[in-house]
């Protein structure tokens, strides 16, 4: 285990502090992220990643027709120019671990629009439900990085004592999600979402294959409410996070509440009007 990483700073303010209205300087249309995870290449991580602004070739794909998920892919391989020298390209976007691919999609955002993000977010305490608009700056979402980056695969027993074995998700493995849902036409997404991660139960592998994958599903969705839990909290425990969840005051009845941050609505790469 590698040290602990104190997440960075909330990113919401609802009363508007000073944003910048763009996160590159005027010159250039490129900018250098560090990944939160990266890649493993001959034993070292990889973090530089290297972005260029969006162009109308990204708006169209954008805008266009089919699965958002290969949409998105497409628009993250195409700005990627490159990670530690590696050549951007769609197969290296989906070796990225979830959480860089997250982190991606929003620092494509960052470059092409600027840090600002406007959203309208709804109280949901009953007796209000006032709706407000809020300026979030994109670039001080909480992040928690992998507490080792070199290691991917894990082995781990849950409290029923079952032992596990399993790896970090990464955008092959959200493809297949995508798959398996297809092929089961909705049925089972928690466990789904579970099994993508999981390569071996009690010492059997799990058959990810779509025309076997039943038997796995079924042997995940018998595991108990709290060895599922377990799971989900090792994973995030070991593949980092960024916190989605904005925290938020009302303005009508200055409760506090929480709205996640929808990086695949519309209006995230389309600003209707800076509000």
């Amino acid at each position: 285990m590698g040290p602990d990483i104190k997440p960075r700073p909330v990113a919401e303010d609802p009363h508007g502090a000073e944003f910048t209205t763009h996160y590159l300087d005027p010159k250039t249309t490129r900018a250098v992220f560090q990944l939160p995870c990266g890649l493993v290449r001959d034993g070292q991580v990889l973090r530089d990643a290297h972005i260029r602004e969006m162009t109308g070739v990204e708006e169209e794909l954008l805008a266009g027709k089919g699965p958002v998920a290969d949409r998105l892919n497409r628009v993250m391989a195409n700005c990627l120019v490159e990670i530690s020298g590696l050549k951007g390209s769609l197969q290296l976007v989906m070796e990225l671990p979830m959480i860089d691919r997250l982190f991606l999609l929003i620092a494509v955002r960052r470059v092409s629009l600027g840090d600002r993000y406007s959203m309208r977010a709804k109280c949901p305490h009953d007796g209000c439900g006032a709706e407000h608009d809020y300026a979030i700056n994109l670039g001080t979402l909480a992040l928690s990085e992998m507490a080792d980056p070199l290691q991917r695969e894990f082995v781990d027993v849950l409290p029923s004592g079952t032992p596990f074995r399993w790896h970090v998700m990464t955008g092959k493995d959200e493809a297949w999600v995508g798959a398996a849902t297809k092929k089961l036409k909705g049925e089972g997404p928690l466990t789904i979402g579970l099994l993508c991660r999981l390569d071996e139960l009690n010492g059997s592998p799990l058959e990810k294959d779509p025309v076997k994958m039943r038997e796995a599903i079924a042997t995940v969705g018998k595991l108990s409410f709290r060895d599922r839990n377990y799971l989900r909290n090792t994973f995030k425990k070991h593949e980092g996070d960024i916190d989605t969840d904005l925290e938020f005051t009302c303005q009508t009845c200055a409760d506090d509440f929480k709205s996640e941050l929808a990086v695949a609505a519309k209006d995230f790469f389309f600003p209707s009007e800076e509000r």
